[in-house]
Order: structure tokens, then C-alpha cells, then sequence
């Protein structure tokens, strides 16, 4: 197993390497002397696939340091001075790079006596110690015949535990022992032989009779353990002391009145912008200027309607769907102030490229609108690419260090006739950073806080109402949230929550906690309605999570993502279930959770019945249960998938997470 742990830990290792340019990797996987055919080869960000004759071609990347090859089952990888050669080191262009597999040894000292064709195949160690023979056996299911190269009385062992019991065995021949596996597939399974005593022949007691079943289906007690230490910022940045609870990162979002729309809403990412584009190069500025947001919905060229759609970015995490310079999951590197990014979509393995339309077209249009205090010029930022057209209130302008604007509100349209990026901004005087956002540097825009900036917003009008909707975690008690919108009413499950405001910034972003006046045992439906600033509609209203405080609620058996806070949860849950028996058990008893992600440790009325990483989900319970009031409580951990969700970056995990059952008690009578 410690190979195969050591290929996992240095395939994530060379997932991480930085990329940049390419190198062509050309060569073959053989064994034996011949071409292998399906295997993956990788740099850790590209892979490609042998031939029949074992060849491949690899696209590299430049700086990724090695090359590697995914061992397939039935195949080992040759060891070398005690390491295991499944990689090599990235060759130079034009140079092949063989690998060579190697098929495990036909007679390791435990193999299946009866197998059929396409089994898994089994994996076996095998250690002498003072005379008795030890084997570790995995990816052999239960029910199936092993033939041992051994003899001698059996015992199964528990790994995780310590505890043994006898094992009765099939036969005993000149050849070895035969053990039918007692086991599950994915349990190792430990089987000594003691050759100072002899073994026990026959079959292994099955019960007496029929099984009871009883389904522990429907609500359980549900508490969160947040168990993600955020101190050095490795998951939300900057760094707290304080352990990741439930978080809500995105809700449905709805504008009451006025600039209608519906639709999910980030939080932090605002429609500062509309979209026109690409358009045809026939649509001329005039047709655009003449057909507006507000005014029209879009343009018409050669019978084909193009939309005006919003664009929308946040100051703290650029543009939406664009994760900017890093790798797949968690934090982001660095922050880019081009937050004008136009053209398709390419995904780099650092990051994500801008490249030509499929349809040849690369002419775009932005419409915004700015509220300037006064008449008189501003400063004006220009990056990237620059605009062939530039129109203020209808007015053609050229990209001028200062632009003139009118007190009120000011119509932009900026024209670029070329996919890229760029970055425009209008500021009243020089930049004056809220020091409070200072923190958040490398992983904020430069124009994050600055209150010289003149915030650009999609509406003609302000002051509109919004409201957020989103399901919250069992036992809800409270929750926190910062925002630039005003007047936030709070409501779960229709009740009104009592809102007080906690603290405020320097840019006018307020934290706010809000209390319900009972606990929610179930998960509540919440509800947040504010008004929007101007430059903050959308989720831009909310800067940040909304944090939840919880207590103890109910939840039933099933995925945790179904639920929009414990979808980004990562951490531990408890789970508790009270039930009766008639009688106590007199036969064994087995606790049967269908199938968890990722841990469960289980506790029988306050004793430990045991602790699995893997599959199969049963636990062996007899002797715990009693007659009448039992109580039953699991410990589920899930992994950091779930909070990579949380991060604007593209994640390509699962991330299922709690019971998913179904889970049901087995007693033997």
C-alpha cells in the first residue's frame, strides 16, 4: 500500500508544478518485451494513452519536472535501490522515454483458488514472524476461495482494533490451507496461521436463522464540529483563528422592482457591466449607442439577435468563471487587475486564457453607468487593450488620462474590436485604499476598497430592494454577514430575526448579525432583503460568506450538498438516533451505514463500536445493544473538497459528503 500511497502523493506533487510552454514526450510501455496497450501517461497536468503497441505522444508541460506512468492493475512498476521507477525525469524535445511494467509474481504465497475472468486483482503481503505466517489480503471479496501457502490453526485479525478470533478453513492439502475470505472487498483482511496447532476444518457459522432488520431511516439528531484551522489562511484568506463552520457563499437572488432580475447570486460579484458581444463587425457603434440597456434589449444583423447579457466581476475576485492565476482548487495565487476579459475561454493549467470566437466575430460592446458628485473631470485608468471606441453620455471621447462627466448619472460604452483583457476605472482624485482591505492583498484587486473610485453599476436607477434566499444548516441560531446594501431584514422560515448592526468600515460596508427567535431545528429557509448601493447590486451586496452559528437540529440520512451550507462544509458532523428493543439480542449484531464519505466513528449507547476510513460501512455492535432505550451516535468526517467549492476557482472532485445510506440494523437470531 505504501507504494501506491507514495504514486498518489507525487502525482498531486506534480499537479501543482507550474507550467509554461510545452515539450513533445514520445516513447513506450512495455513488459516483457512488448507494447502495452490503454496505459495513462501524465505530467501531471496532461495525459495520453498507449496504443496497441504500447506508444504514446505527450504534450508536457515545460517546467512540469517529470513524466509518469499510472500503473494499471495486474502490473508493478520496477524498484530501483528501493525506489519505485514508475516516473521519469521530463526528457528534452525530441528524446523518447520508455517505461517498463512488470507482472506481479504468480505465487506470493496467497492466491485465489477459484477466480473468474476479470476479477479484481487481489493484492497480498506476507511477513514470517517466530514461526507463524502473517498475510495482509486486499481487493478480495467475501465469499471467495484462497488458497494459502501455509498451514496450521487460522485467526482473523482485526487492524483496527487488535482483536483476533478463530478462523475455520475450507481444506488442508500438501499445496496449503484453503480460507473462504470472511471479509468485504476493501477490508483488509489479516489471517494468521500458527502451525503449532491444528487447523479447524469446516464451514464457518452463517447464524442460526433468519436476520432481523431494522431501518434507521428518517430524522436524526444533527450537530456540526468544525474542525478546519484557518489560522495561516490556507482556506479563506486572510487567515482567523476561528475554526470554518457552515458558510453560505451564493444564493438565489431576486430584484423587487424597478431594473428587474432573477438568477444566482455570488456574493462579492456585482453586474457592474452589460455585454454586447462578439458581434458581427457590420454592426456599426451607432446601432449600439442608438439601441442601448434600458432602451433595447439588443441588436439585429443578418436576421440573428444578439442580447445584451450582464458581465458581471467582483473587486475582491475578478471575473466571474474566470479563476485567474492558479491551479485548480483553493486560494488563488494572484490577484490580475484586468477585470475587462474578453473572448472564449481556454483553460490553462495555471489559470485561464483568452482565445478567438469559434465564429470569427471579436467585436464588443460594455455599457455601465457612473454617478459623478459634480461636474468636472475625473482620472481615468487605462489598461490592456484599448478601446476603438470610447462614448460618454452618447458623446465620443477618446481614452484620455482625465474624462469629463456631468453631475448625475453617466451612460459608458466602450467598444473593443479584439478578444484580451483590460481595465478602465474613474476615479475622484488619487486612489484612497480602506484600510481595512489591506489584509486581504495578494488575493484582492488594487481597485478593492478604494474610495476615490466612482463605482460602476448596469442601473440607470439605485436604491432598488433585493432579496437573497438560501437553505440553511441544521439547528440555525444566528448568522453574520458584511454588506453595502441598507435596511437588511432577516427572516427564517418566515419569522423575523432580530438584526443588529456589529461593525462598520471604512468604505461603507457594514457587518450585521442577525438572531432568530428560536432555534431552527430543521434546515430553515432564509431569507436576506436589503437595498442595493450604487456599484454593489447583485451579490455584490453581500462582501463576503455569510457565516452561521448552530447548534444542535435534525437531518436526515443523504448527501450533504443537497443543503446550499453544508455544500461548502468541510469538517465533522454528529449524527444520533435513540430506538427501542423488546429484548437484547442473543445473536451478532451488525450496523450496516450503506455507503459514507469519508469517516465514521461509531458510539452504541456511549461505547466505542469502532472507527472505518473505507468501505464496507458495517460495524460490528454485539454485546452493545440492550433491551429497551438504545442510543446510537456517528462521528462523519468529509475531506476538503467541499470548502474547495467555496474558493472562485474551478474544482473537478466529487464532493459527496455525510451518511448517504441506507442504514439499518442486523441481528442475527
Amino acid at each position: 500500500m505504501k507504494r501506491y500511497l507514495l504514486t498518489i502523493l507525487l502525482s498531486l506533487w506534480c499537479v501543482c508544478a507550474w507550467a509554461a510552454g510545452s515539450v513533445t514526450v514520445r516513447g513506450r510501455v512495455l513488459c516483457g518485451g512488448r507494447g502495452v496497450e490503454g496505459v495513462w501517461v501524465s505530467d501531471g497536468e496532461e495525459f495520453a494513452r498507449t496504443d496497441k503497441r504500447g506508444n504514446y505522444s505527450l504534450e508536457a508541460g515545460a517546467d512540469n519536472r517529470f513524466v509518469f506512468v499510472c500503473v494499471p492493475a495486474g502490473y508493478d512498476a520496477p524498484v530501483e535501490k528501493g525506489v519505485v521507477r514508475y516516473f521519469h525525469p521530463l526528457p528534452a524535445e525530441g528524446k523518447s522515454c520508455d517505461f517498463t511494467l512488470l507482472r506481479p509474481a504468480t505465487d506470493a504465497g496467497a492466491h485465489p483458488a477459484k477466480q473468474k475472468t476479470g476479477d479484481p486483482t487481489p493484492y497480498v503481503m506476507h511477513r514470517r514472524i517466530g514461526g507463524r505466517d502473517l498475510f495482509a489480503v486486499y481487493n478480495v471479496g467475501r465469499g471467495a476461495t484462497c488458497r494459502f501457502r501455509a498451514w496450521g490453526a487460522a485467526e482473523l485479525w482485526d487492524p483496527w482494533t487488535g482483536g483476533k478470533r478463530p478462523l475455520r478453513v475450507a481444506a488442508v492439502t500438501d499445496a496449503g490451507t484453503e480460507v473462504v475470505m470472511p471479509l468485504e472487498r476493501t477490508d483488509m483482511q489479516l489471517i494468521l496461521f500458527d502451525p503449532s496447532r491444528d487447523a479447524e476444518v469446516g464451514a464457518e457459522s452463517a447464524g442460526a436463522g433468519s436476520t432481523q432488520r431494522i431501518d434507521l431511516g428518517g430524522e436524526w439528531d444533527f450537530r456540526l464540529e468544525p474542525l478546519l484551522d484557518n489560522h495561516f489562511g490556507d482556506y479563506q484568506w486572510p487567515g482567523t483563528d476561528e475554526k470554518i463552520s457552515a458558510c453560505i457563499y451564493d444564493a438565489e437572488y431576486e430584484r423587487l422592482g424597478g431594473e428587474a432580475r432573477k438568477g444566482r447570486g455570488r456574493f462579492t460579484f456585482g453586474e457592474r457591466f452589460m455585454l454586447l458581444g462578439a458581434v458581427p463587425a457590420s454592426v456599426d457603434e451607432r446601432t449600439v449607442l442608438d439601441n442601448l440597456p434600458g432602451t433595447a434589449s439588443g441588436v439585429e444583423a443578418a436576421g440573428v439577435r444578439y442580447d445584451w447579457q450582464p458581465y458581471a466581476f467582483s473587486w475582491r475576485w475578478g471575473v466571474e468563471g474566470d479563476f485567474g492565476h492558479q491551479g485548480w482548487h483553493g486560494l488563488k495565487a494572484e490577484m490580475y487587475d484586468d477585470f475587462i476579459r474578453l473572448g472564449a475561454t481556454e483553460r490553462a493549467f495555471n489559470g485561464m486564457v483568452r482565445k478567438a470566437e469559434a465564429s470569427g466575430m471579436k467585436d464588443y460592446y460594455l455599457y455601465t453607468c457612473v454617478d459623478a458628485p459634480r461636474d468636472g473631470l475625473y482620472d481615468a485608468e487605462w489598461g490592456g487593450m484599448q478601446p476603438v471606441g470610447f462614448y460618454v453620455g452618447g458623446e465620443r471621447r477618446e481614452p484620455a488620462p482625465q474624462v469629463a462627466l456631468k453631475q448625475g448619472i453617466n451612460e459608458i460604452v466602450l467598444h473593443y474590436d479584439s478578444f484580451g483583457t483590460a481595465r478602465f476605472a474613474l476615479r475622484d482624485g488619487a486612489a484612497d485604499i480602506a484600510p481595512e482591505t489591506l489584509a486581504e492583498a495578494p488575493l484582492r484587486m488594487k481597485f478593492r476598497g478604494d474610495r476615490a473610485l466612482l463605482p460602476f453599476d448596469s442601473r440607470k436607477t439605485a436604491d432598488t430592494r433585493a432579496r437573497f434566499t438560501f437553505t440553511a444548516a441544521p439547528g440555525l441560531e444566528a448568522l453574520e454577514f458584511t454588506a453595502f446594501g441598507r435596511k437588511p431584514e432577516v427572516r427564517a422560515d418566515g419569522r423575523k430575526c432580530r438584526v443588529a448592526e456589529v461593525a462598520r468600515r471604512s468604505d461603507g460596508a457594514v457587518t450585521y448579525s442577525a438572531v432568530l427567535p428560536r432555534r431552527a431545528e430543521l434546515p430553515a429557509e432564509v431569507s436576506l432583503t436589503l437595498t442595493e448601493e450604487r456599484g454593489y447590486a447583485g451579490g455584490a451586496a453581500i462582501d463576503g460568506p455569510v457565516k452561521l452559528v448552530c447548534g444542535v437540529g435534525r437531518y436526515t440520512v443523504g448527501d450533504w450538498c443537497r443543503n446550499d451550507a453544508l455544500r461548502t462544509y468541510s469538517g465533522a458532523a454528529w449524527y444520533g438516533r435513540d430506538f427501542t428493543l423488546t429484548k437484547k439480542p442473543a445473536g451478532r449484531v451488525t450496523l450496516d451505514l450503506g455507503e459514507v464519505v469519508s469517516t465514521a466513528r461509531v458510539l452504541v449507547n456511549g461505547r466505542e463500536a469502532g472507527l472505518r476510513l473505507t468501505p464496507p460501512w458495517r460495524f460490528d455492535v454485539t454485546g452493545l445493544l440492550q433491551e429497551g432505550a438504545n442510543r446510537i451516535e456517528i462521528r462523519v468526517c468529509n475531506t476538503t473538497a467541499n470548502i474547495f467549492l467555496s474558493s472562485p476557482t474551478v474544482y473537478r472532485g466529487g464532493t459527496k459528503a455525510g451518511i448517504l445510506g441506507p442504514v439499518r440494523i442486523e441481528i442475527a437470531e
